[in-house]
């Protein structure tokens, strides 16, 4: 038997692949290398999850989506929020400057 390494690559799930490394005598211990190229993340999501996903309301993701900010899909009868726009549109809003409280401080 031979004492080289072998090296095989699994599917696990839709979405990742782990590689496995042993040696080619049948024996020794086996490591795992986590290769995911993608996430658990949904590629689109209801309108009702994008609402609670980002804390808007209806109304206010669809004007966004009126004014190209973020991507809606229609499957069927249904209206998806693409989730990279969204994402991409709600971290490139500027972050709140809030001023300390001096009411009450001793």
């Amino acid at each position: 038997m031979s004492n080289t390494p072998i090296y095989i690559t699994i599917k696990v799930g839709c979405d990742r692949r782990v590689n496995v490394k042993g040696l080619g005598d049948g024996g020794g211990v086996l490591t795992t290398e986590d290769t995911t190229t993608l996430s658990n993340t949904p590629i689109n999501v209801t309108i009702k999850v994008g609402c609670e996903r980002w804390g808007t309301s209806r109304s206010f993701l669809y004007r966004l989506a009126g004014e190209g900010k973020i991507i809606f899909r229609k499957v069927g009868r249904r209206t998806l929020v693409d989730v990279a726009s969204g994402d991409n549109y709600f971290t490139s809003l500027p972050v709140a400057k809030i001023k300390p409280c001096t009411r009450g401080a001793s």
